[in-house]
């Protein structure tokens, strides 16, 4: 559970309008915040999570679906559960490219500090 493995001595790693990424410092698990998804992961699926998002990123259109209901194209992000998918406005996206890509950063700079 979330709230199990998160408290005060969390480190932020990046923050935006739209969302957060803290590490935690007993589990080193990562807490993602973006909009109003939730979502906890080891690293090792943090950057595999990063990978999918840079490649989408280089190749948005081949990523823009058309949804019902919906005024503009969504950039869909598949899970792994064939049935869940995360679906992002361009403008959202962007934000969530950003966010992980810095947070990503400031992990490689505390690795830095702790060798």
């Amino acid at each position: 559970m979330i709230e199990d493995h998160h408290n005060n001595t969390d480190i932020l790693l990046h923050e935006n309008k739209h969302g957060f990424i803290f590490e935690c410092e007993e589990c080193h698990e990562l807490l993602i915040s973006f909009g109003n998804i939730l979502v906890n992961m080891e690293k090792k699926q943090f950057f595999r999570l990063k990978s999918i998002i840079n490649n989408i990123s280089k190749n948005k259109e081949e990523h823009l679906f058309d949804i019902p209901n919906q005024k503009n194209k969504k950039i869909i992000i598949n899970t792994i559960d064939e049935k869940l998918n995360f679906s992002f406005e361009i403008d959202e996206f962007k934000h969530l490219h950003d966010l992980i890509n810095q947070a990503s950063h400031m992990l490689e700079i505390k690795k830095l500090f702790e060798e």
